[in-house]
């Protein structure tokens, strides 16, 4: 029976590793075409939702001449723009470091804003840093509710965001203008 168990896992793991890579790869074709930008945000979006079965994804670009982050791409409203001295964007980008929070309620860093500007209800998240060539952190990306049958994030899903993020950090770099 363990080894069936095993089997399975097994098999499970390079189903998810052959998605993983050829979702990647179609990323990859886009980006190096000359779509426009907004075009390839949401690729990058759509290919880290898809790989990840999340419902959301939004990319946050810090501008420290407004003392803000605003967002590049995000789903559901048209705009937002947050200060950059509190809130898990905050913390994400000041310790420049990925982290998987599973009860964003009871995150001390956590601004419902968006919940009480649109309804939508975030229980999980994965943000990472979003970082130019010189490896400082220029925006952050938040990959919001996992759509799983296991409804929260783990660390081999932050593994695969940041690995996915390592290889597209050329081309969200020009969103920062740095």
């Amino acid at each position: 029976m363990l080894l069936i168990i095993c089997l399975w896992f097994l098999k499970f793991r390079v189903i998810a590793m052959f998605m993983y890579k050829t979702n990647f790869i179609d990323l990859e074709k886009i980006l190096k075409t000359d779509i426009d930008f907004l075009e390839k945000i949401r690729a990058i979006s759509g290919t880290i939702k898809s790989i990840l079965k999340a419902d959301r994804c939004t990319i946050f670009i810090h501008d420290p001449k407004t003392h803000t982050f605003w967002s590049a791409y995000i789903e559901g409203i048209s705009y937002l723009e947050l200060p950059d001295n509190s809130g898990i964007v905050h913390d994400i980008f000041e310790k420049n470091q990925a982290q998987v929070i599973n009860n964003v309620q009871g995150n001390e860093e956590y601004n419902n804003t968006v919940e009480e500007n649109t309804g939508y209800f975030i229980h999980s998240m994965i943000a990472a840093p979003l970082i130019n060539k010189r490896k400082e952190p220029i925006g952050v990306i938040q990959i919001i509710n996992k759509l799983d049958d296991k409804p929260y994030f783990n660390q081999d899903d932050e593994e695969v965001v940041t690995k996915i993020l390592h290889h597209i950090n050329d081309y969200t770099e020009c969103l920062s203008g740095r």
